[in-house]
């Protein structure tokens, strides 16, 4: 059924059923979902159309993580025990959740012409956390070969992608262009001497500037998507290069975060998607990014609407390195040190690279002991290495100070 091309009276009835479906399902097996339409006032049958979404609160990460603490393993969002599931992955919190779908990646890297011709590096990790798992999946559902080479020690990156001859990249961009800049630094000449021709992107910004680096400077095309680790990729992008396509096994919506209202084409605001997942269903999932959509034609032939641009955060939980920071991981990680009176975490750009670090007031002799315990708990709590512990004098930080600031300057 190709849903991504139908007529908008066709396309929305088959999304309002899909929508039915899975709310009734939800409330059914899924407690915090009953717990949470209850705590509204709002019956199952209630929900409809896609406007009537809009009456049930939306569900956001530490919505998710408050209730795995209080009823683990899953807070009552899954429909099925760990035995029934494939695989669990975990995210930072933790949290813990199935495998998302994989065929809105799928979906994305075909439009992207990948398939089984391909070679297909994947950056992101494999551990723990679901990003490269995700990709892996959706690379082996279009026929591409997969080399699962992971983050880090971009030496062994450059010389796997040379000798077994990768045409496409899966990952961050600014991974890829540390990648080529090394390459460069070796004496090697990337367009020269490596396949690579196309790369499918996500996790962070992604400037113009560095979009025109790769197609124009080493001849890759870059193909962009949107998803989150528990929803998996939602929009892809398409040869018309003027927006992400809504992958239709899901309902996007942009809405103020203040009200949970939908907003027109046009309008800025959060994303939240509800899934058509059995498994693990999330009815209103705020992803906390801000973007704005439309629904004129597409010079691809696609009708479904597409997002127009990821503009940020709309939350205080930053993407850093493909992961998000949450605010309270961060203060329940520092709570364990009394010495520390205030503190905050800054995220700046060194080079391409994302650099954390954590501004403390703090009554302490031995500093680097300290720091090293800190950096250790941290990246044991967040997921996220700390760079850098910064003592600073006390009264530097203002009292009510955000927990984390980013401080990246975006070309």
């Amino acid at each position: 059924m190709d849903v991504d091309r139908m007529g908008d009276a066709e396309r929305t009835a088959y999304l309002e059923e899909k929508l039915r479906e899975t709310v009734g399902f939800a409330y059914q097996h899924a407690p915090a979902v009953k717990s949470n339409l209850d705590a509204a006032g709002v019956a199952p049958q209630q929900i409809r159309t896609i406007k009537d979404l809009e009456a049930i609160p939306i569900t956001r990460k530490e919505d998710i993580l408050a209730a795995q603490k209080e009823h683990p393993p899953f807070g009552g969002f899954a429909t099925v025990t760990s035995r029934q599931m494939k695989r669990v992955c975990v995210s930072p919190g933790p949290i813990f959740e199935p495998l998302a779908q994989l065929e809105g990646g799928a979906k994305g890297l075909n439009v992207a012409g990948f398939g089984a011709d391909d070679i297909v590096v994947i950056t992101p990790s494999f551990h723990m956390v679901p990003a490269g798992m995700l990709y892996e999946g959706a690379a082996l559902l279009v026929g591409a070969t997969v080399v699962a080479t992971g983050p880090g020690n971009t030496e062994l990156q450059i010389q796997t992608m040379r000798q077994i001859q990768a045409t496409g990249y899966v990952g961050f961009p600014r991974f890829l262009l540390s990648i080529i800049h090394r390459v460069e630094e070796m004496g090697q000449d990337f367009r020269r001497d490596f396949s690579i021709t196309k790369a499918y992107i996500g996790g962070e910004m992604f400037t113009p500037s560095m979009k025109q680096a790769m197609e124009d400077d080493y001849g890759i095309q870059t193909w962009e998507h949107y998803g989150t680790a528990d929803l998996g990729v939602v929009a892809y992008e398409c040869p018309g290069r003027s927006g992400l396509h809504m992958y239709e096994g899901a309902i996007m919506e942009v809405v103020d975060p203040a009200t949970g209202k939908q907003l027109d084409p046009g309008q800025p605001g959060e994303i939240v998607v509800t899934n058509f997942e059995k498994d693990y269903p999330l009815v209103r999932y705020g992803t906390g990014d801000e973007s704005f959509y439309t629904d004129e034609p597409c010079s691809c032939g696609r009708t479904i609407p597409r997002l127009v641009d990821i503009l940020g955060r709309v939350g205080d939980a930053p993407r850093v390195r493909g992961l998000f920071l949450v605010p309270r991981e961060v203060a329940e990680t520092v709570g364990a040190f009394t010495e520390v009176t205030t503190f905050q975490v800054a995220i700046r750009l060194s080079g391409l690279r994302d650099e954390t670090v954590m501004r403390v007031e703090a009554d302490v002799e031995d500093k680097e002991g300290f720091a090293k315990a800190l950096k250790a708990r941290f990246q044991d709590n967040c997921r996220l290495a700390l760079d850098q512990v910064e003592f600073v004098p006390t009264g530097t930080i203002p009292q009510g100070s955000k927990v984390v600031v980013d401080e990246r300057k975006w070309e």
